[in-house]
């Protein structure tokens, strides 16, 4: 049994739940099992809704294979936890008190189910992907085609969010990709918020020493209460220690000292532009990995270059921007492994950033109709 799997059968509801009882033999009824959290810090699940007493409760649930792990993982000096409405173990071995609360708990040892192929729950569910079967049986036309309308769409969203910032100097733009680049996808929100509340033309004049000072004191990486109060969201679930919000934030600011924001801000050309930042990333005293480097490229230098072109030239086909996306590898994330489990393989970053875009706008939303995939399957 692993923690893993134990979340999946939550999630999922693959369990008995008529006459569910808690360790003390209180009756629970499991009104909704909540919103897993796979990225965030906290408990593995929100907005949990239980009735016990005839009394709804609603907030967060935890789920351990032991209910000893509560604290091994170190959950009783973790405020975020008083709240957690249930606790959901395999094996009851130790009761927990929270805040000098004892935690509900319910042991689920005797009401899972009996699965004999324990695979078909792994967490990477690629059931999204509903033409799987039969992508690989038409031509490749079909699919290269919606690729490049995925490719537009996803950049144009990008566009969309540059377009609403209150200072869309070139410069600042720029900036805010950066910090939002940094911040990858589990803390890109907090980042781009911060680059919004301290921009480029306030932090240019400062010293190295000043800028991280200014930063940390308005993020509030070091008084989680305080962040909270602004708004701020650090995460640092599902993240390895290298994305920790504090790590990237002052790899950010060392960059930020000798990078040539405002010259890059200037050149029309995308390859230039992408040549340039290369090489200052690479000769960097933050002594970034080439898969960080290029997803900086992608996420920062790409998005801005196709904003210029909009902007600027009037452009809306990004053929500069694919040009340089086909010269990037790809990147690598669980949406590119479920694409690689039906045979699709992302050799560029084109290709990844292509299928991500298909599988979020089109395959998540079942969109069949509107995909020239899933019209010509339809119409076989």
């Amino acid at each position: 049994m692993t923690e893993a799997y134990l979340q999946d059968v939550w999630n999922k509801k693959r369990f008995h739940s008529p006459s569910i009882k808690l360790v003390d033999g209180t009756p629970v009824v499991i009104l909704d099992t909540g919103m897993h959290n796979v990225y965030r810090s906290g408990p593995d699940f929100e907005m949990g809704r239980i009735l016990i007493d005839e009394i709804t409760f609603i907030g967060p649930i935890e789920v351990h294979v032991n209910a000893s792990d509560w604290y091994l993982h170190n959950h009783h000096f973790d405020r975020s936890y008083d709240n957690v409405i249930l606790h959901v173990v395999y094996n009851f071995d130790q009761e927990v008190l929270q805040n000098g609360r004892r935690v509900p708990t319910i042991e689920m040892k005797s009401l899972l189910f009996d699965f004999k192929n324990r695979s078909n729950l792994r967490r990477e569910d690629y059931r999204a992907l509903v033409c799987r079967k039969g992508m690989l049986n038409i031509e490749p036309v079909y699919l290269e085609s919606m690729k490049a309308k995925a490719l537009i769409h996803k950049l144009n969203d990008k566009v969309k969010g540059l377009n609403s910032l209150l200072d869309q100097s070139p410069s600042e733009v720029l900036y805010f990709l950066l910090m939002g680049a940094f911040g990858m996808n589990v803390n890109k929100s907090a980042f781009e918020d911060l680059a919004i509340e301290i921009p480029y033309r306030m932090i240019e004049s400062l010293n190295s020493t000043q800028r991280m000072n200014l930063m940390l004191a308005k993020s509030g990486l070091m008084n989680e209460k305080y962040a909270r109060s602004k708004g701020y969201v650090w995460n640092r679930k599902g993240t390895r220690p290298a994305n920790f919000p504090w790590k990237r934030l002052g790899e950010c600011l060392m960059l930020l000292n000798s990078f040539p924001l405002r010259r890059i801000s200037d050149i029309s050309s995308c390859q230039e532009s992408i040549c340039l930042v290369r090489e200052e990333l690479m000769n960097s005293e933050c002594d970034l990995s080439s898969l960080f480097i290029d997803h900086l490229l992608i996420n920062m230098v790409v998005p801005f270059c196709f904003w210029k072109e909009m902007n600027d030239l009037g452009l809306v086909n990004g053929e500069g921007v694919v040009d340089e996306l086909l010269k990037i590898p790809s990147e690598r994330n669980h949406i590119l492994r479920w694409w690689k489990k039906v045979g699709i393989n992302a050799e560029t970053a084109y290709d990844s950033q292509a299928l991500i875009g298909l599988y979020r706008y089109y395959c998540c939303h079942k969109k069949c109709l509107s995909c020239e995939v899933g019209k010509k399957l339809l119409n076989r």
